[in-house]
């Protein structure tokens, strides 16, 4: 009885899982009605132009962990925000005073 008590307790255990917060952001940047990048806290794994920049997340307008993240990432460099793609084709910088918290 013992064990079967205890192989019971291990598979609830088994589907449970710590609680994670969202990710943390340094702001958000509203591009149209639909759509806001919010600059992550995150480390990005888009790698290529991307290795070592933090994640961005596109997404609807007050929706956090709901969007894509392997699109761009961003880095703040001195008084600007840039961000990219992972080739580096798309690199783009703007000032980091227009990204919200």
């Amino acid at each position: 009885m013992r064990i079967n008590t205890f192989v019971a307790v291990m598979l609830l255990c088994a589907g449970c899982s710590a609680q994670q917060s969202a990710p943390t952001y340094t702001g958000l940047l509203k591009i149209d009605a639909g759509t806001e990048y919010a600059a992550l806290d995150v480390p990005s794994t888009i790698g290529g132009a991307c290795e070592g920049w933090n994640t961005v997340e596109i997404r609807k307008p007050g929706m956090p962990g709901t969007g894509m993240t392997d699109v761009v990432c961003w880095k703040r460099e001195g008084d600007n925000i840039t961000l990219s793609d992972r080739t580096g084709s798309q690199r783009k910088s703007g000032p980091a005073n227009i990204w919200s918290d």
